[in-house]
């Protein structure tokens, strides 16, 4: 569900999207302060409701296991910089 992010998308708020099996492009969320990161996985995105993937893992679904916490700071950090130098 997408409906807090575009909410602080909204307001200005920095933010960092995360899709798997959804399309940034169908349901992203729009605004300069945020950023979509879309799994990088075989079959993504595949726009199911349901992981049809045949492996599993310690993350489900398994598209999730591309947006590791490094990728997701990593898009978030110059954001957040951003941010706070237009607020000094």
């Amino acid at each position: 569900d997408t409906g807090l992010a575009h909410l602080a998308a909204a307001l200005d708020v920095p933010g960092i999207t995360l899709y798997g099996a959804t399309e940034p492009g169908l349901t992203g969320t729009e605004g300069r302060n945020q950023r979509h990161l879309q799994a990088d996985f075989p079959c993504a995105p595949c726009l199911s409701r349901h992981c049809h993937h045949g492996a599993e893992g310690e993350i489900w679904p398994g598209c999730y296991s591309t947006v590791d916490p490094q990728r997701v700071w990593t898009a978030l950090e110059p954001l957040l910089r951003r941010d706070r130098m237009q607020s000094e």
